[in-house]
Protein backbone atom coordinates (compact mmCIF):
# COMPACT_ATOMS: atom_id res chain seq x y z
CA UNK A 1 0.00 0.00 0.00
CA UNK A 2 1.37 3.43 -0.89
CA UNK A 3 2.39 5.73 1.95
CA UNK A 4 0.19 8.38 0.29
CA UNK A 5 -3.60 8.16 0.29
CA UNK A 6 -4.75 5.45 -2.15
CA UNK A 7 -6.19 6.36 -5.52
CA UNK A 8 -9.74 5.39 -4.55
CA UNK A 9 -10.01 7.87 -1.69
CA UNK A 10 -8.46 10.75 -3.63
CA UNK A 11 -10.47 10.15 -6.80
CA UNK A 12 -13.80 9.56 -5.04
CA UNK A 13 -13.39 12.69 -2.93
CA UNK A 14 -12.39 14.73 -6.00
CA UNK A 15 -15.38 13.50 -8.01
CA UNK A 16 -17.74 14.54 -5.20
CA UNK A 17 -16.07 17.89 -4.55
CA UNK A 18 -15.95 18.92 -8.19
CA UNK A 19 -19.24 17.20 -9.15
CA UNK A 20 -17.51 15.19 -11.88
CA UNK A 21 -19.11 11.73 -11.80
CA UNK A 22 -21.23 9.50 -9.60
CA UNK A 23 -22.42 5.88 -9.49
CA UNK A 24 -24.59 4.90 -12.44
CA UNK A 25 -23.54 7.75 -14.74
CA UNK A 26 -22.71 6.76 -18.32
CA UNK A 27 -19.20 7.81 -19.26
CA UNK A 28 -16.85 7.27 -22.21
CA UNK A 29 -13.23 6.73 -21.13
CA UNK A 30 -10.29 7.68 -23.34
CA UNK A 31 -8.26 4.44 -23.17
CA UNK A 32 -4.66 4.62 -24.43
CA UNK A 33 -3.65 1.39 -22.71
CA UNK A 34 -1.17 3.12 -20.40
CA UNK A 35 -1.25 2.82 -16.64
CA UNK A 36 -3.24 6.04 -16.11
CA UNK A 37 -6.11 5.17 -18.46
CA UNK A 38 -6.25 1.51 -17.38
CA UNK A 39 -6.49 2.58 -13.72
CA UNK A 40 -9.18 5.13 -14.58
CA UNK A 41 -11.23 2.57 -16.52
CA UNK A 42 -10.99 0.04 -13.68
CA UNK A 43 -11.82 2.63 -11.00
CA UNK A 44 -14.90 3.97 -12.80
CA UNK A 45 -16.20 0.52 -13.76
CA UNK A 46 -15.51 -1.54 -10.65
CA UNK A 47 -15.10 0.99 -7.81
CA UNK A 48 -17.34 3.96 -8.63
CA UNK A 49 -19.95 1.89 -10.47
CA UNK A 50 -20.33 4.01 -13.61
CA UNK A 51 -21.75 2.74 -16.88
CA UNK A 52 -18.50 2.69 -18.83
CA UNK A 53 -17.51 2.45 -22.49
CA UNK A 54 -14.03 3.04 -23.93
CA UNK A 55 -12.52 4.69 -26.99
CA UNK A 56 -8.98 3.96 -28.17
CA UNK A 57 -7.43 6.34 -30.70
CA UNK A 58 -4.58 4.99 -32.86
CA UNK A 59 -2.60 8.03 -34.04
CA UNK A 60 -0.52 6.01 -36.50
CA UNK A 61 2.74 7.46 -35.16
CA UNK A 62 4.57 4.45 -33.69
CA UNK A 63 4.09 1.65 -36.22
CA UNK A 64 3.93 -1.80 -34.64
CA UNK A 65 3.81 -0.33 -31.14
CA UNK A 66 0.62 1.58 -32.00
CA UNK A 67 -0.96 -1.67 -33.22
CA UNK A 68 0.17 -3.39 -30.02
CA UNK A 69 -1.56 -0.72 -27.90
CA UNK A 70 -4.71 -0.97 -30.00
CA UNK A 71 -4.90 -4.74 -29.59
CA UNK A 72 -4.21 -4.50 -25.85
CA UNK A 73 -7.06 -2.01 -25.35
CA UNK A 74 -9.42 -4.17 -27.37
CA UNK A 75 -8.64 -7.33 -25.38
CA UNK A 76 -8.84 -5.52 -22.04
CA UNK A 77 -12.34 -4.23 -22.80
CA UNK A 78 -13.45 -7.66 -23.99
CA UNK A 79 -12.13 -9.21 -20.76
CA UNK A 80 -13.94 -6.64 -18.58
CA UNK A 81 -17.15 -6.64 -20.64
CA UNK A 82 -16.82 -2.97 -21.63
CA UNK A 83 -18.06 -1.66 -25.03
CA UNK A 84 -14.99 -0.79 -27.11
CA UNK A 85 -14.67 1.83 -29.87
CA UNK A 86 -11.66 2.31 -32.13
CA UNK A 87 -10.63 5.32 -34.18
CA UNK A 88 -7.55 5.65 -36.40
CA UNK A 89 -5.93 8.67 -38.02
CA UNK A 90 -2.80 9.82 -39.87
CA UNK A 91 -1.77 12.50 -37.40
CA UNK A 92 1.40 13.56 -39.24
CA UNK A 93 -0.66 14.31 -42.33
CA UNK A 94 -3.26 16.17 -40.26
CA UNK A 95 -0.47 18.26 -38.69
CA UNK A 96 0.99 19.17 -42.09
CA UNK A 97 -2.39 20.09 -43.52
CA UNK A 98 -3.38 22.24 -40.52
CA UNK A 99 0.05 23.81 -40.00
CA UNK A 100 0.19 22.84 -36.31
CA UNK A 101 2.47 20.53 -34.33
CA UNK A 102 2.00 16.76 -34.23
CA UNK A 103 1.05 17.05 -30.53
CA UNK A 104 -1.64 19.66 -31.25
CA UNK A 105 -3.03 17.70 -34.21
CA UNK A 106 -3.12 14.52 -32.11
CA UNK A 107 -4.96 16.23 -29.26
CA UNK A 108 -7.55 17.83 -31.56
CA UNK A 109 -8.15 14.53 -33.39
CA UNK A 110 -8.37 12.58 -30.14
CA UNK A 111 -11.01 14.82 -28.58
CA UNK A 112 -13.00 14.90 -31.81
CA UNK A 113 -13.02 11.09 -31.77
CA UNK A 114 -14.09 11.03 -28.11
CA UNK A 115 -17.03 13.34 -28.77
CA UNK A 116 -18.10 11.32 -31.81
CA UNK A 117 -18.06 8.10 -29.77
CA UNK A 118 -19.82 9.77 -26.82
CA UNK A 119 -22.72 10.66 -29.09
CA UNK A 120 -22.74 7.14 -30.49
CA UNK A 121 -22.84 5.54 -27.02
CA UNK A 122 -25.23 8.04 -25.44
CA UNK A 123 -22.75 8.73 -22.62
CA UNK A 124 -23.21 11.95 -20.65
CA UNK A 125 -19.50 12.60 -20.15
CA UNK A 126 -16.00 11.87 -21.41
CA UNK A 127 -13.34 10.93 -18.82
CA UNK A 128 -9.63 11.37 -19.51
CA UNK A 129 -6.83 10.05 -17.29
CA UNK A 130 -4.90 13.26 -16.58
CA UNK A 131 -3.13 13.05 -13.22
CA UNK A 132 -1.57 15.42 -10.72
CA UNK A 133 1.75 14.72 -12.43
CA UNK A 134 0.30 15.89 -15.76
CA UNK A 135 -1.00 18.98 -13.96
CA UNK A 136 2.45 19.92 -12.63
CA UNK A 137 4.03 19.39 -16.04
CA UNK A 138 1.36 21.50 -17.74
CA UNK A 139 1.77 24.38 -15.31
CA UNK A 140 5.54 24.43 -15.87
CA UNK A 141 5.10 24.16 -19.63
CA UNK A 142 2.68 27.11 -19.67
CA UNK A 143 4.91 29.14 -17.36
CA UNK A 144 7.89 28.63 -19.67
CA UNK A 145 5.76 29.78 -22.61
CA UNK A 146 4.94 33.04 -20.82
CA UNK A 147 1.34 32.20 -19.98
CA UNK A 148 -1.07 34.41 -18.11
CA UNK A 149 -3.43 33.48 -15.29
CA UNK A 150 -5.51 31.06 -17.39
CA UNK A 151 -2.46 29.03 -18.37
CA UNK A 152 -1.21 28.89 -14.79
CA UNK A 153 -4.49 27.24 -13.78
CA UNK A 154 -3.32 24.22 -15.74
CA UNK A 155 -5.73 21.43 -16.63
CA UNK A 156 -9.30 22.07 -15.39
CA UNK A 157 -11.16 19.26 -13.56
CA UNK A 158 -13.94 19.60 -16.12
CA UNK A 159 -14.53 21.43 -19.36
CA UNK A 160 -17.91 21.00 -20.93
CA UNK A 161 -18.57 17.24 -20.98
CA UNK A 162 -14.92 16.33 -20.32
CA UNK A 163 -14.03 15.30 -16.76
CA UNK A 164 -10.70 14.32 -15.18
CA UNK A 165 -11.28 12.22 -12.03
CA UNK A 166 -7.58 11.48 -11.38
CA UNK A 167 -6.35 15.07 -11.30
CA UNK A 168 -5.38 14.83 -7.60
CA UNK A 169 -3.67 11.47 -8.04
CA UNK A 170 0.06 11.21 -8.76
CA UNK A 171 1.54 8.92 -11.38
CA UNK A 172 3.17 6.88 -8.60
CA UNK A 173 -0.24 6.37 -6.94
CA UNK A 174 -1.66 5.22 -10.28
CA UNK A 175 1.08 2.62 -10.62
CA UNK A 176 0.51 1.49 -7.01
CA UNK A 177 -3.20 1.03 -7.82
CA UNK A 178 -2.39 -1.07 -10.89
CA UNK A 179 0.03 -3.20 -8.88
CA UNK A 180 -2.45 -3.70 -6.01
CA UNK A 181 -5.26 -4.79 -8.36
CA UNK A 182 -3.00 -6.76 -10.71
CA UNK A 183 -3.76 -4.57 -13.73
CA UNK A 184 -1.62 -4.98 -16.84
CA UNK A 185 -0.85 -1.97 -19.05
CA UNK A 186 1.39 -0.94 -21.95
CA UNK A 187 4.14 1.68 -22.01
CA UNK A 188 4.52 4.26 -24.79
CA UNK A 189 8.22 4.31 -25.77
CA UNK A 190 7.91 7.91 -26.99
CA UNK A 191 7.46 8.98 -23.35
CA UNK A 192 11.20 8.51 -22.92
CA UNK A 193 12.12 10.71 -25.90
CA UNK A 194 13.67 14.08 -25.07
CA UNK A 195 12.47 15.38 -28.43
CA UNK A 196 9.24 16.57 -26.79
CA UNK A 197 9.26 19.53 -24.38
CA UNK A 198 6.81 17.90 -21.98
CA UNK A 199 9.05 14.85 -21.69
CA UNK A 200 12.05 17.03 -20.88
CA UNK A 201 10.05 18.75 -18.14
CA UNK A 202 9.06 15.37 -16.68
CA UNK A 203 12.45 13.66 -17.05
CA UNK A 204 14.86 16.54 -16.45
CA UNK A 205 13.24 19.63 -14.89
CA UNK A 206 10.92 18.05 -12.29
CA UNK A 207 13.69 15.85 -10.81
CA UNK A 208 15.76 19.02 -10.29
CA UNK A 209 12.84 20.75 -8.59
CA UNK A 210 12.34 17.73 -6.32
CA UNK A 211 15.90 18.22 -5.08
CA UNK A 212 14.79 21.65 -3.80
CA UNK A 213 11.39 20.44 -2.62
CA UNK A 214 10.52 16.73 -2.53
CA UNK A 215 6.84 17.76 -2.78
CA UNK A 216 7.42 20.01 -5.84
CA UNK A 217 4.85 18.20 -7.98
CA UNK A 218 2.16 18.48 -5.32
CA UNK A 219 3.02 22.15 -4.68
CA UNK A 220 2.69 22.99 -8.38
CA UNK A 221 -0.63 21.19 -8.68
CA UNK A 222 -1.89 22.95 -5.55
CA UNK A 223 -0.87 26.32 -7.01
CA UNK A 224 -2.99 25.62 -10.08
CA UNK A 225 -5.92 24.63 -7.86
CA UNK A 226 -5.57 27.82 -5.78
CA UNK A 227 -5.46 30.04 -8.88
CA UNK A 228 -8.44 28.41 -10.62
CA UNK A 229 -11.26 30.11 -8.65
CA UNK A 230 -9.45 33.47 -8.88
CA UNK A 231 -9.22 33.11 -12.66
CA UNK A 232 -12.87 32.07 -12.86
CA UNK A 233 -13.93 35.12 -10.86
CA UNK A 234 -11.81 37.48 -12.99
CA UNK A 235 -13.22 35.93 -16.16
CA UNK A 236 -16.77 36.35 -14.86
CA UNK A 237 -16.11 40.02 -14.07
CA UNK A 238 -14.53 40.54 -17.50
CA UNK A 239 -17.55 39.00 -19.21
CA UNK A 240 -19.80 41.36 -17.24
CA UNK A 241 -17.65 44.30 -18.32
CA UNK A 242 -17.93 43.25 -21.97
CA UNK A 243 -21.69 42.87 -21.63
CA UNK A 244 -21.98 46.30 -19.98
CA UNK A 245 -19.99 47.91 -22.78
CA UNK A 246 -21.72 46.02 -25.61
CA UNK A 247 -23.45 48.13 -28.24
CA UNK A 248 -25.02 47.17 -31.56
CA UNK A 249 -21.87 47.90 -33.56
CA UNK A 250 -19.14 47.35 -31.00
CA UNK A 251 -18.06 47.95 -27.39
CA UNK A 252 -17.96 51.29 -25.58
CA UNK A 253 -14.31 52.28 -25.23
CA UNK A 254 -15.00 54.55 -22.23
CA UNK A 255 -16.48 51.65 -20.23
CA UNK A 256 -13.58 49.31 -21.04
CA UNK A 257 -10.89 51.96 -20.51
CA UNK A 258 -12.28 52.87 -17.09
CA UNK A 259 -11.76 49.39 -15.67
CA UNK A 260 -8.66 48.44 -13.60
CA UNK A 261 -5.78 47.28 -15.75
CA UNK A 262 -6.01 43.59 -14.77
CA UNK A 263 -9.73 43.46 -15.47
CA UNK A 264 -9.34 45.43 -18.70
CA UNK A 265 -6.68 43.05 -20.02
CA UNK A 266 -8.76 40.03 -19.02
CA UNK A 267 -11.68 41.57 -20.92
CA UNK A 268 -9.43 41.91 -23.98
CA UNK A 269 -8.42 38.24 -23.62
CA UNK A 270 -12.07 37.16 -23.23
CA UNK A 271 -13.17 39.26 -26.20
CA UNK A 272 -10.57 37.62 -28.43
CA UNK A 273 -11.77 34.18 -27.30
CA UNK A 274 -15.42 35.08 -27.92
CA UNK A 275 -14.58 36.22 -31.44
CA UNK A 276 -12.63 33.06 -32.26
CA UNK A 277 -9.29 34.89 -32.36
CA UNK A 278 -6.47 32.95 -30.62
CA UNK A 279 -5.45 35.15 -27.66
CA UNK A 280 -1.77 35.82 -27.10
CA UNK A 281 0.25 38.25 -25.02
CA UNK A 282 0.94 40.45 -28.05
CA UNK A 283 -2.67 40.47 -29.25
CA UNK A 284 -3.98 41.34 -25.77
CA UNK A 285 -1.35 44.03 -25.43
CA UNK A 286 -2.16 45.60 -28.80
CA UNK A 287 -5.91 45.46 -28.21
CA UNK A 288 -5.42 47.04 -24.78
CA UNK A 289 -3.49 49.89 -26.40
CA UNK A 290 -6.43 50.58 -28.72
CA UNK A 291 -8.80 50.57 -25.74
CA UNK A 292 -6.52 53.04 -23.89
CA UNK A 293 -6.33 55.25 -27.01
CA UNK A 294 -2.58 54.71 -27.34
CA UNK A 295 -2.96 53.05 -30.73
CA UNK A 296 -5.47 53.52 -33.52
CA UNK A 297 -5.55 49.94 -34.78
CA UNK A 298 -4.79 46.36 -33.67
CA UNK A 299 -4.45 43.46 -36.09
CA UNK A 300 -6.86 40.58 -35.46
CA UNK A 301 -5.61 38.20 -38.18
CA UNK A 302 -7.21 37.01 -41.42
CA UNK A 303 -7.58 40.52 -42.78
CA UNK A 304 -9.43 41.84 -39.71
CA UNK A 305 -8.51 44.56 -37.25
CA UNK A 306 -9.80 46.37 -34.17
CA UNK A 307 -10.33 50.12 -34.46
CA UNK A 308 -12.14 52.90 -32.57
CA UNK A 309 -15.14 54.41 -34.34
CA UNK A 310 -17.14 57.17 -32.61
CA UNK A 311 -16.31 55.94 -29.14
CA UNK A 312 -16.78 52.26 -29.97
CA UNK A 313 -14.26 49.45 -30.25
CA UNK A 314 -15.10 47.75 -33.56
CA UNK A 315 -13.87 44.64 -35.37
CA UNK A 316 -13.72 45.35 -39.08
CA UNK A 317 -12.82 43.45 -42.21
CA UNK A 318 -10.00 44.95 -44.21
CA UNK A 319 -10.92 45.73 -47.79
CA UNK A 320 -9.16 43.90 -50.59
CA UNK A 321 -5.74 45.30 -51.43
CA UNK A 322 -5.63 47.30 -54.70
CA UNK A 323 -3.27 45.99 -57.43
CA UNK A 324 0.30 47.28 -57.34
CA UNK A 325 3.66 46.81 -59.06
CA UNK A 326 6.63 49.18 -58.96
CA UNK A 327 10.45 49.10 -59.25
CA UNK A 328 12.18 48.36 -55.97
CA UNK A 329 14.40 51.18 -54.79
CA UNK A 330 16.20 51.73 -51.53
CA UNK A 331 14.27 53.70 -48.94
CA UNK A 332 10.89 53.57 -47.28
CA UNK A 333 7.63 53.06 -49.14
CA UNK A 334 3.98 52.28 -48.44
CA UNK A 335 1.93 49.63 -50.22
CA UNK A 336 -1.69 50.33 -51.22
CA UNK A 337 -2.84 48.22 -48.25
CA UNK A 338 -1.28 50.82 -45.96
CA UNK A 339 1.65 48.75 -44.68
CA UNK A 340 5.07 50.41 -44.77
CA UNK A 341 8.32 48.73 -45.80
CA UNK A 342 11.96 49.64 -46.13
CA UNK A 343 14.55 48.38 -48.61
CA UNK A 344 18.19 48.95 -47.79
CA UNK A 345 21.64 47.66 -48.63
CA UNK A 346 23.46 45.94 -45.77
CA UNK A 347 27.27 45.73 -45.83
CA UNK A 348 28.48 42.15 -45.55
CA UNK A 349 30.46 42.95 -42.40
CA UNK A 350 27.17 43.90 -40.66
CA UNK A 351 25.28 40.80 -41.81
CA UNK A 352 25.65 38.89 -38.54
CA UNK A 353 24.08 41.54 -36.33
CA UNK A 354 21.45 42.31 -38.96
CA UNK A 355 20.25 38.72 -39.12
CA UNK A 356 19.64 38.69 -35.37
CA UNK A 357 17.40 41.71 -35.67
CA UNK A 358 15.62 40.45 -38.78
CA UNK A 359 14.36 37.38 -36.93
CA UNK A 360 11.98 39.69 -35.06
CA UNK A 361 10.54 41.22 -38.23
CA UNK A 362 8.80 40.26 -41.43
CA UNK A 363 11.93 40.40 -43.59
CA UNK A 364 13.82 39.28 -46.68
CA UNK A 365 17.62 39.20 -46.88
CA UNK A 366 19.29 38.31 -50.19
CA UNK A 367 22.40 38.75 -52.32
CA UNK A 368 21.91 42.08 -54.11
CA UNK A 369 24.25 41.16 -57.00
CA UNK A 370 22.35 37.96 -57.90
CA UNK A 371 19.21 39.87 -58.92
CA UNK A 372 18.83 39.81 -62.70
CA UNK A 373 17.95 43.21 -64.15
CA UNK A 374 15.33 45.42 -62.54
CA UNK A 375 13.60 44.15 -59.41
CA UNK A 376 9.87 44.71 -59.04
CA UNK A 377 7.83 44.69 -55.87
CA UNK A 378 4.37 43.43 -56.75
CA UNK A 379 1.48 41.17 -55.85
CA UNK A 380 1.43 37.48 -56.67
CA UNK A 381 0.58 36.73 -60.30
CA UNK A 382 -0.94 33.52 -61.74
CA UNK A 383 1.82 30.98 -62.39
CA UNK A 384 4.31 32.47 -59.90
CA UNK A 385 6.67 29.81 -58.53
CA UNK A 386 9.65 29.92 -56.21
CA UNK A 387 12.39 27.52 -55.14
CA UNK A 388 12.79 28.60 -51.53
CA UNK A 389 16.30 28.52 -50.07
CA UNK A 390 16.99 25.32 -48.20
CA UNK A 391 13.75 23.59 -49.28
CA UNK A 392 15.11 21.58 -52.22
CA UNK A 393 11.96 21.90 -54.33
CA UNK A 394 9.99 24.43 -56.32
CA UNK A 395 6.41 25.36 -55.37
CA UNK A 396 3.76 27.69 -56.67
CA UNK A 397 3.12 30.74 -54.52
CA UNK A 398 -0.57 29.89 -54.61
CA UNK A 399 0.13 26.52 -52.97
CA UNK A 400 2.42 28.08 -50.37
CA UNK A 401 -0.27 30.60 -49.45
CA UNK A 402 -2.92 27.86 -49.27
CA UNK A 403 -0.72 25.75 -46.98
CA UNK A 404 -0.08 28.76 -44.73
CA UNK A 405 -3.82 29.46 -44.46
CA UNK A 406 -3.46 33.09 -45.53
CA UNK A 407 -6.62 35.15 -45.83
CA UNK A 408 -7.65 36.76 -49.11
CA UNK A 409 -6.45 40.10 -47.80
CA UNK A 410 -3.05 38.67 -46.82
CA UNK A 411 -2.66 36.98 -50.22
CA UNK A 412 -3.22 40.31 -51.95
CA UNK A 413 -1.26 42.45 -49.50
CA UNK A 414 1.94 40.43 -48.99
CA UNK A 415 4.52 41.53 -51.58
CA UNK A 416 6.49 39.43 -54.03
CA UNK A 417 9.95 40.49 -55.20
CA UNK A 418 10.64 39.49 -58.81
CA UNK A 419 13.42 40.09 -61.33
CA UNK A 420 13.68 39.30 -65.04
CA UNK A 421 13.85 35.54 -64.37
CA UNK A 422 10.92 35.30 -61.95
CA UNK A 423 10.29 35.37 -58.22
CA UNK A 424 13.31 35.89 -55.98
CA UNK A 425 11.46 36.39 -52.70
CA UNK A 426 7.96 36.30 -51.24
CA UNK A 427 6.57 37.45 -47.91
CA UNK A 428 6.22 35.73 -45.50
CA UNK A 429 7.98 32.65 -46.88
CA UNK A 430 11.55 33.76 -47.67
CA UNK A 431 13.97 34.06 -50.57
CA UNK A 432 14.74 31.92 -53.61
CA UNK A 433 17.72 29.58 -53.57
CA UNK A 434 19.36 31.44 -56.49
CA UNK A 435 19.69 34.71 -54.54
CA UNK A 436 20.81 33.24 -51.23
CA UNK A 437 23.88 34.95 -49.78
CA UNK A 438 27.09 32.91 -49.55
CA UNK A 439 30.81 33.46 -48.84
CA UNK A 440 31.22 35.27 -52.16
CA UNK A 441 28.47 37.80 -51.48
CA UNK A 442 29.52 41.44 -51.32
CA UNK A 443 26.20 43.28 -50.98
CA UNK A 444 23.09 42.20 -49.14
CA UNK A 445 19.63 43.62 -49.77
CA UNK A 446 17.18 43.73 -46.88
CA UNK A 447 13.46 44.31 -47.38
CA UNK A 448 11.37 44.39 -44.23
CA UNK A 449 8.07 45.61 -42.89
CA UNK A 450 8.37 48.60 -40.61
CA UNK A 451 7.20 48.08 -37.07
CA UNK A 452 7.49 51.10 -34.82
CA UNK A 453 8.49 49.20 -31.70
CA UNK A 454 11.43 47.48 -33.48
CA UNK A 455 12.69 50.37 -35.58
CA UNK A 456 15.02 51.96 -33.02
CA UNK A 457 16.77 48.67 -32.29
CA UNK A 458 17.09 47.92 -36.00
CA UNK A 459 18.69 51.28 -36.75
CA UNK A 460 21.19 50.91 -33.90
CA UNK A 461 22.39 47.51 -35.08
CA UNK A 462 22.57 48.11 -38.84
CA UNK A 463 23.97 51.63 -39.03
CA UNK A 464 27.16 53.20 -37.90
Amino acid sequence: MSRAEPLERLAEGFCREEDLLGPGERVLVGLSGGADSVALLHFLRFRLGCGVSACHVNHGLRGAESLRDEEFARKLCAEWGIPFYLRRGDIRRFAEESGCSVEEAGRDFRYACFEECRLETGAEKIATAHTRSDQAETLLLNLLRGSGLQGLCGIPPKRGRIVRPLLRVSREEVEEYCCRWGLAYVTDSSNASLEYTRNRIRLELLPLLRELNPQAEQALAQAAEILRPDAAYLTEMADRLLEESRQEKGWQVSVLAGAPSGLRRQAAWSLLKQLGIPPSFIRVQELDRVIRRESARAEAGKGRYFVRRKGLLCLEEAEGCPPYSFPLEQGEFALPCGECYRAMEIPVENAGSSKKVYKKLLYLLLDYDKIKGKALLRQRLPGDRIRLAGRGCSKSLKKLQNEAGLSRYEREAFPVLADEEGCVAAFPFGIAERVRADDSSRRLLAVFRLEEKDQTEFDKKTRG
